[in-house]
């Protein structure tokens, strides 16, 4: 097959979960098949990544959309769109254009776009599409929406999820197949579609390396800009941390990854440390005695929380951290709700590691089992081999 991706970001270094799927999607892919990629980019240093990316590839072309282009585009379309807004941010004729002849001067199989923010680049396209949605927007706004405290983002939320609502219902016509990374967001849309979990890379040789003695260390990773990131930090801040600090002395509590709003890094303090972006948070998770993934909203799958199981790290969680990962509790992962029973469980795991030693072992070999991402790769060529299938047919 020759494919070509679309995404709105350069989907190397794997900092958000999204360029993560797209970049081992590349890597596995590739081995197999012929794919280009089509990436959009704000800053100048974004381009670093694309060495990376020329492994993979045969063609990579890029396109700029600055910061204040996405904003006007914002403005020109307000009233006269009823698009979501992060649909309208990436809004360009030209870009469209573009992609549209480089397509059709490709001969392109199929195009595989990213993010329901890059529909507007392939509506009309004579080549069927597959969108990975990764997860429903219009539920990840409800969440937001029930979660904000601030009036204004409240306000701002509302609106972005009723035009969700209106522009999920009504995919265009030539995306013939549509993946999400949970049943949840799946089910939500009610429209046929496939759920291909998110996968990690383990490490075959840790998987019955016992863990070494380590410092009292608890970490929470990724995006510190991501909404859902940041409301479950803080919800652990609020509610558990002073509990933990208090029964265990020695204890740091490390949020890692990159921009940080300013509510995290209030938090900093000598028992608290914000680290911004670091090249390998797989390295400080590594380090670290316990993963907490306190998530309070969002209906995606959380990537870090497989990555720290993957590495022995004992990882607690709530069910909305969990998702559709089909871990058990006090078998492969800690599941916990309340702030209490939260608290507990780090408490008790920081005090007595070696009582979690068998459950750090079971949760790397559950990644080991279900989520690698040659399985995963193996399930979307599938789908892409079944849409070209129909497209023959008809």
């Amino acid at each position: 097959m020759k494919l070509l991706y679309i995404s709105t970001r350069i989907p190397y270094p794997t900092l958000t979960g999204d360029r993560l799927l797209i970049y081992n999607r590349l890597r596995v892919i590739s081995k197999k098949h012929s794919v280009s990629l089509v990436a959009l980019y704000q800053d100048p240093q974004e381009l670093s990544g694309l060495e990376e990316l020329e492994k993979f590839c045969d063609r990579i072309w890029v396109f700029r959309i600055k910061r204040m282009d996405g904003a006007l585009n914002i403005l020109k379309n307000f009233f006269i769109s009823d698009q979501p807004y992060q649909v309208m941010y990436y809004k360009s004729v030209g870009i469209r254009k573009k992609i549209s002849c480089l397509v059709n001067d490709n001969n392109f199989d199929l195009v595989n776009v990213y993010l329901i923010r890059s529909l507007n680049f392939v509506n009309g396209l004579d080549v069927p599409v597959v969108l990975d949605a990764i997860d429903s927007m219009q539920l990840n706004f409800m969440s937001r929406v029930n979660n904000a405290k601030n009036f204004f983002k409240k306000l701002f939320y509302k609106l972005e999820y009723s035009r969700l609502v209106k522009f999920e219902s009504t995919i265009f016509p030539n995306v013939a197949r549509e993946i999400f990374v949970s049943n949840k967001a799946s089910d939500f849309i009610k429209r046929k579609s496939h759920v291909i979990p998110l996968e990690v890379e383990v490490d075959q040789s840790l998987i019955h390396k016992k863990s070494k003695q380590k410092k009292n260390i608890i970490i929470f990773s990724g995006n510190m800009s991501y909404e859902p990131n940041v409301d479950a930090v803080i919800w652990f801040f609020e509610n558990c941390l002073a509990r933990i600090l208090a029964a265990v002395p020695d204890s740091v509590f490390i949020i890692a990854g990159k921009d940080p709003v300013k509510q995290v890094k209030k938090m900093k303090s000598e028992r608290i440390i914000v680290t911004g972006y670091v090249s390998s948070i797989i390295e400080l998770v590594q380090m670290s005695s316990v993963a907490v993934v306190p998530m309070q909203s969002g209906s995606g799958m959380q990537n870090k929380l497989l990555e720290a199981m993957s590495v022995g790290v004992p990882v607690v969680t709530t069910t909305y951290g969990l998702g559709d990962v089909k871990a058990k509790h006090m078998r492969e992962i800690i599941i916990a709700d309340n702030s209490d029973s939260f608290s507990d469980y780090v408490i008790d795991i920081l005090l007595a590691k070696e009582k979690y030693e068998q459950l750090a072992i079971m949760g790397k070999q559950f990644v080991v089992n279900n989520h690698s991402w040659d399985s995963h790769s193996s399930s979307v060529c599938e789908i892409y081999e079944s849409v070209l299938s129909e497209v023959s047919t008809k």
